[in-house]
């Protein structure tokens, strides 16, 4: 009996480092797709990863926001809708095993800002007050979080840009529309360009608001470095296509 306990408690332990060893190897793998910006791949791997074990905070916050990227590139709606609430479920589940992570406070942020644009006009206005309160608990666990700048600059912008209707059902929902402008999202965004010069998107929405007030000069400066920067994610080949669009309808 005694041996037979000991065997079990070895194969245990072996089972326990074959975990370990498989996870690490998937993360590995993971993270070499992204060095390519293979990031459909990626999401499978940590997908794999989370299979084997369910609670991991990196993977979690990896397929969130991997999912909701991933989301940005499905041409129905239905299927970006999934992508997008299945990185809604991975960000909860990650700020379930800790509240305080700014990476997975960041990543349900990012997938509400994602889902809002599927949504109906009630479900639109809540997503767009709960992507704030994340967003802000972000910057609150990580002062220096430059995406998340970006984020709230995103936030500004949508607000900004609500219609009358969303206006009417955020008033009657919530009390009014927060206070939001494109000036406010202009500092969000020069704070990320501060932080994270390397940042593609943040180029591209720094360029839209800066025109959007006027100021086409520096906003054709902006987009023009956006061009000239090294693709980091797989959307950025695309980004700095549109950039090069906005630039040749200012010329």
């Amino acid at each position: 009996m005694v041996k037979k306990i000991l065997l079990l408690i070895v194969l245990c332990g072996y089972g326990i480092n074959l975990m370990a060893q498989s996870v690490e190897d998937l993360e590995k793998k993971a993270q070499q797709l992204l060095k390519v910006r293979k990031e459909a791949e990626a999401l499978n791997q940590y997908k794999e990863i989370l299979k084997l074990k369910p609670t991991y905070q990196s993977a979690l916050v990896a397929a969130s926001m991997l999912s909701a990227r991933d989301g940005d590139r499905k041409s129905e709606k239905d299927d970006r809708i999934q992508y997008y609430t299945a990185a809604r479920d991975y960000a909860q589940t990650a700020l379930q095993q800790n509240s305080s992570d700014a990476q997975a406070n960041f990543a349900l942020a990012f997938a509400l800002s994602k889902l809002s644009a599927e949504l109906g006009t009630k479900e639109k206005v809540a997503a767009y007050r709960d992507m704030k309160k994340y967003v802000d608990l972000a910057l609150k666990f990580d002062t220096a979080y430059a995406e998340a700048y970006h984020l709230l600059g995103k936030w500004n912008y949508m607000l900004v840009n609500m219609n009358r209707v969303e206006k009417a059902a955020a008033k009657v929902l919530f009390g009014g529309v927060p206070n939001a402008g494109v000036e406010a999202a202009i500092v969000n965004y020069r704070k990320c360009l501060q932080l994270k010069p390397s940042y593609i998107i943040n180029y591209y929405d720094l360029g839209i608001a800066l025109r959007s007030i006027g100021q086409e000069t520096e906003a054709m400066e902006i987009l023009g470095k956006a061009t000239g920067l090294r693709p980091i994610y797989q959307e950025d080949v695309q980004i700095r296509v549109n950039c090069r669009k906005v630039l040749d309808e200012m010329q």
